[in-house]
């Protein structure tokens, strides 16, 4: 039980929040260094006013914690994080033996406090509202708020519970569980607010009003971003408030920063009146705690491999101002500019792009010989007819995948290799029926490769024959040295492709292929291709791939409506099947787990392993959502379950399936009724 309270350090926040508890009847004493604050503070009170009404409050007050004469259980510690390596040793002997002491101070000096007190002895915390020192014992509330305060990693303890009955004598408290993250959110706030008003001389609401200013705040918040999502804290999924998500106070490009701003300003809107503590201090001729505001965030940064320019600037000009080297002026600001530290790029994707510049994307192909390990067991199908109507739409899709990235000659001596043999065969193979096509390309030993020229002669080519109208083209932007390497193809064919595949999963197939295709890269991603204009094909190849699509791209708002999935079941690694019932029972689950999303959803299957052109006619009978299927020498080799027949070619594939088809009643669908599935605009070439 919290008995006897020190407040050490009672300068603006810690003098103002030991004074209104020891009002409220709290037994507290203010530890302060400053003889002449004691001495005014012991003679006639000490002096508050602002926000609070003007009065004197005759708190206890020593200079040093020994000369309270008793043992505390907590300690709030209110000194500048400067001051930590001499105040905290200074205290610990004053600690009961279960005390502990509650950090209300800026920015994150856990790590700091952890080494010279122990983790057991530390409770974080901050404070919501603020307050100035106009005068030695005389305190100014300036804005309203509460506390917050919490273990730093974990659940609520007992003893944050009692700290917290204790201040909410006096203040509105939230007990909060991780303040890690808490404090991150508030780091974002003050280093950019706070740096940008200590090297200005700007209050809270001159820097909003200021364009170039705001730019460079939400640059500084950027940055610490990007080293929090390097250092994995541990963000929940829903915003903690009054702060929005974290990613929602960055900006990467300028059609963002806009929204960014306004964001800022509605987060702040009741603290213009706030002057930075670091620019007091600055005023004052003291030294500044820059260095775990904008200074921890660069220090985090080089240790994560985080660039975090902005931070590093305002960090160097704040300590040429204590230096006395470097004036307070708003002329700080235009220097940074002057360094085009303020700017962003033009578009969208490209400041997506280098957000996720750093997300590991490695994929490991196979060697040629490895080919596909699949099973060679079969089952003949078993049906029977429906006796009432079905609501199934005569258009379905194919799209012709014709070569892939890892099939080689060993395994189908079939497999369309070269730029002119992929041409040929897509082109009869839209002739037949196709009304979209993916490409991959491959290189000179017929490897896979992302080389855009490549593709040009692929896409070029059908785009010439086909016009748009009649033809909807995607690729597979997959298998780069990294994240923009990757990427290339993707910006590249931004106005050919009007969908892409977009894999949810690390993937093994048979035992040998290995895909880790990370959440942040598969995010980052998803975005380009939104904001391109590319519809994202969410591959799943198994029932967690559907989840992990959930909440990496629904769920983060990340993909649009209608959602677009990809199933990719049937081969070992993907959910081996071994007969016509499994497969559909396979096509059943993800199909009920996907529209448990959304009933809107639309499907495509792949002719994935053994089933051949039977996986095909199993998902034309399944009905919605499965809307068609990719189909060619990319995910089989066989044409049938039942014997060892390889694929002759991909034309083949697709005669054979528009036979089945139309034995079904149905029909290949046409680009523009695929592009009405989908919710894309239908487009008609000029003639």
């Amino acid at each position: 039980m919290i008995k006897k309270v020190a407040v050490l350090g009672a300068g603006a926040i810690g003098g103002i929040t030991g004074a209104l508890l020891y009002e409220k009847g709290v037994d507290v004493v203010l530890i302060h260094h400053n003889e002449e604050f004691v001495s005014i503070v012991r003679e006639k009170g000490l002096h508050i006013d602002g926000l609070e009404q003007d009065r004197y409050i005759k708190v206890p007050v020593v200079k040093k914690p020994e000369d309270a004469g008793c043992k505390f259980d907590m300690v709030i510690l209110a000194v500048k994080n400067t001051s930590n390596k001499g105040a905290v040793p200074s205290i610990l002997p004053y600690l009961s033996e279960d005390g502990f002491i509650l950090s209300v101070q800026n920015g994150i000096p856990e790590d700091e406090l952890f080494t010279l007190a122990g983790k057991n002895k530390i409770v974080s915390g901050m404070t919501g509202w603020g307050a100035n020192n106009t005068e030695p014992g005389h305190l100014t509330k300036t804005t309203g708020g509460i506390f917050e305060i919490g273990e730093y990693m974990g659940k609520p303890s007992k003893r944050v519970l009692e700290a917290a009955e204790i201040l909410r004598y006096a203040f509105e408290v939230k007990v909060i569980p991780f303040m890690v993250v808490l404090k991150w959110y508030k780091l974002f706030v003050n280093a950019s607010m706070s740096g940008m008003g200590a090297i200005s001389g700007y209050l809270y609401g001159d820097t909003l009003a200021d364009e170039n200013a705001t730019r460079l705040a939400i640059k500084i918040i950027t940055e610490a971003y990007d080293v929090t999502r390097k250092a994995d804290i541990p963000f929940p999924e829903k915003a903690l408030a009054p702060f929005p998500a974290p990613d929602k106070l960055t900006a990467r490009s300028e059609p963002v920063l806009k929204k960014t701003a306004a964001m800022l300003n509605a987060v702040l809107k009741d603290h213009h009146a706030i002057k930075s503590s670091v620019l007091q201090d600055l005023e004052k001729g003291k030294k500044t705690e820059i260095d775990y505001w904008n200074g921890y965030i660069s220090a985090a940064g080089k240790k994560l491999g985080v660039e975090t320019p902005v931070n590093d600037a305002i960090t160097s000009m704040v300590k040429e101002i204590e230096a006395g080297t470097r004036k307070i002026t708003p002329d700080n600001i235009k220097e940074l500019c002057g360094k085009g530290l303020h700017t962003f790029p033009k578009e969208y994707y490209q400041g997506v792009m280098d957000e996720y510049k750093d997300v590991t994307q490695c994929i490991i192909w196979p060697q040629p010989s490895i080919g596909f390990m699949l099973s060679d067991t079969y089952s003949r199908p078993f049906f029977e007819p429906g006796s009432p109507k079905w609501d199934i739409p005569k258009p379905f899709v194919l799209k012709i995948a014709a070569c892939g990235a890892y099939i080689m000659p060993s395994v189908n001596p079939n497999q369309p290799l070269t730029q002119a043999l992929i041409n040929q065969q897509v082109e009869k193979s839209i002739d037949i029926g196709a009304c979209a096509c993916h490409i991959h390309v491959r290189d000179d030993n017929g490897m896979h490769t992302l080389e855009l020229s490549r593709f040009h002669e692929v896409i070029d080519n059908l785009r010439a024959k086909y016009g748009k109208e009649n033809l909807l083209i995607d690729g597979c932007p997959e298998g780069g040295k990294d994240f923009l390497d990757t990427c290339g193809p993707l910006i590249e064919f931004k106005d050919d492709w009007e969908t892409c595949p977009l894999t949810c999963a690390a993937v093994w197939l048979g035992n040998l292929l290995f895909i880790p295709s990370t959440s942040k890269a598969t995010q980052g991603m998803g975005e380009i291709m939104e904001s391109v204009g590319i519809k994202p094909e969410m591959v799943c190849h198994d029932l967690g791939d559907i989840d992990n699509a959930r909440r990496w791209l629904i769920d983060t708002g990340i993909v649009k409506k209608p959602y677009y999935f990809r199933i990719c079941m049937g081969e070992p690694g993907w959910g081996t099947v071994t007969n016509p019932r499994a497969l559909m029972d396979t096509y059943r689950q993800a199909c009920d787990r996907i529209l448990e999303i959304d009933p809107d959803s639309k499907v495509m299957v792949s002719m994935s392993g053994r089933a051949g052109i039977w996986g095909v006619m199993l998902a034309a009978m399944y009905g919605p959502p499965i809307i068609g299927a990719r189909v060619g020498m990319e995910d089989s080799i066989w044409m049938r379950p039942f014997d060892d027949e390889v694929i002759k070619d991909n034309p083949s594939v697709v005669a054979e399936i528009v036979k089945g088809l139309e034995f079904l009643g149905r029909r290949p669908a046409t680009a523009n009724e695929y592009r009405e599935m989908l919710g894309l605009p239908k487009i008609y070439d000029k003639k």
